[in-house]
C-alpha cells in the first residue's frame, strides 16, 4: 500500500522513504517509481542502535523535509525535528502507540473503525484516509476463470500468521470436503510467514493436498493478472484495521467472504457487497461458504461491489486526501 501511495505522491512532490531496518524487500523496491528516494538505515530489527537514531535525524535535517509522515509506531520519540510530524494508524489495537500521539500534529486512521477505537481508548481524534490501490491495474475485461478442472477456486492473500486467521479456513475446508462432501472446491493461500509449517501439517493431517496450495510470496504485479481467474475471496482475519486485499478482490470482481471485524465490514459497505462470518468461528465460516455455493451473487451485485471499491478506494483519491490535509499543517 505504501508503495502505491509514494509512487502517486511522487508525480507532483519530492518523496523520500527512510526505512529503519536493514534488508528491505528487493521485490518491493523494484516497484518504486524512480522519482522516489529510498534510504535504508540498516538497523537490525528490534535492536536499539544510537548510530541509527543519529543518522535518521541527520537524513531528516539534511533534506530539510517539509513533513515527516510516520507509518512505524515507536520511532517518533527518537525524531528531533521542528518539522510537522504526522502518523497513519493502521491497527486499532496498537495500544502502546498512544504514548506517541501527543507528538503528532495530525493523526490519520485507515478506517472509521480505527478512528473510533483511537478516540474511545486513547482520546485522540483522527482523520480517516482509507487505504487504496491503483484500481486501474486490475483489469478483468478478459475472459475469467481460466481454470478448466471443474472446481471452484477460492483465494486468500496475506502474511501467514495466526492473526490473519488462515487456520480457520483450513478447519472449515476440512469440514466442507471431508464431512459435508463438497469435493469440487480448492483453496490457494498467497503469502508467507511463520504459520506456514503449522498450515502444512494441517493440510497433511486432513488430506487436503489435492485441494489446498500454499503459493508463497507474490508481488502485486504477479497477483493482479491472475486474481480475476478465481471464483471467491476469503478474508479470515482475527485482527484487521481495514482490509486492502478485499479491495483488490472487489476490483477483480470476486465475491467476498470476510470475518465480521469492523474494518473489513466497512470495506464491504456493512455487508452490502459481501458475506461475513463471526471471526474465529469455523462453523460460521462453513455456513458462509455453503451459502455462497448455494446462492452465488448475481452479476449486478458483483458489479455494484466493483464500482463501490473503485469509487472509494482508488489510490489517487487517497493521495489527494493526504495532500489536502498536509496543506492545513503548520509547516
Amino acid at each position: 500500500m505504501l508503495i502505491d501511495i509514494v509512487n502517486e505522491q511522487s508525480k507532483k512532490n519530492g518523496v523520500t522513504i527512510i526505512a529503519i531496518d536493514s534488508n528491505p524487500d528487493e521485490r518491493l523496491l523494484a516497484m518504486l517509481d524512480n522519482r522516489v528516494e529510498f534510504i535504508s538505515l540498516g538497523r537490525i530489527s528490534g535492536k536499539k542502535d544510537p548510530f541509527v537514531i543519529l543518522r535518521l535525524n541527520f537524513e531528516i535535517w539534511r533534506r530539510n523535509l517539509d513533513i515527516i509522515h510516520v507509518h512505524m509506531q515507536g520511532i517518533t520519540k527518537w525524531i528531533y525535528s521542528r518539522k510537522p510530524i504526522v502518523a497513519t494508524i493502521h491497527n486499532a489495537f496498537e495500544r502502546n502507540a498512544s504514548k506517541e500521539y501527543d507528538r503528532y500534529q495530525k493523526i490519520f486512521s485507515i478506517s472509521e473503525a480505527v478512528k473510533q477505537y483511537t478516540l474511545n481508548v486513547n482520546n485522540h481524534d483522527s482523520v480517516v484516509v482509507y487505504n487504496g490501490i491503483n484500481t486501474e491495474k486490475i483489469n478483468c475485461t478478459q475472459v475469467k476463470k481460466l481454470h478448466s478442472d471443474g472446481y471452484l477456486h477460492f483465494v486468500e492473500i496475506g502474511r501467514l500468521t495466526k492473526i490473519k486467521g488462515q487456520l480457520v479456513v483450513l478447519e472449515a475446508f476440512n469440514i466442507l470436503i471431508n464431512q459435508l462432501g463438497y469435493k469440487k472446491i480448492k483453496m490457494d493461500f498467497i503469502g508467507d510467514g511463520d504459520l506456514k509449517p503449522e498450515m502444512e501439517s494441517l493440510i497433511h493431517k486432513y488430506n487436503l493436498e489435492g485441494h489446498v496450495q500454499l503459493l508463497g510470496m507474490r508481488t502485486k504485479d504477479d497477483i493482479y493478472p491472475i486474481l480475476c481467474n478465481y471464483d471467491c475471496y476469503i478474508q479470515p482475519s482475527i485482527s484487521e484495521g481495514f482490509g486492502l486485499t478485499i479491495v483488490e478482490a472487489m476490483c477483480a470482481k470476486l465475491p467476498i467472504i470476510t470475518s465480521n471485524l469492523e474494518g473489513p465490514m466497512e470495506v464491504i459497505g456493512g455487508g452490502r457487497y459481501g458475506r461475513s462470518f463471526i471471526s474465529e468461528n469455523v462453523e460460521d465460516l462453513v455456513s458462509a461458504i455453503v451459502d455462497y455455493l448455494q446462492n452465488p451473487p448475481t452479476t449486478e451485485q458483483i458489479e455494484s461491489a466493483y464500482h463501490f471499491a473503485k469509487e472509494n478506494f482508488n489510490i489517487s483519491k487517497v493521495v489527494a486526501k493526504y495532500e489536502s490535509e498536509y496543506t492545513n499543517l503548520n509547516v
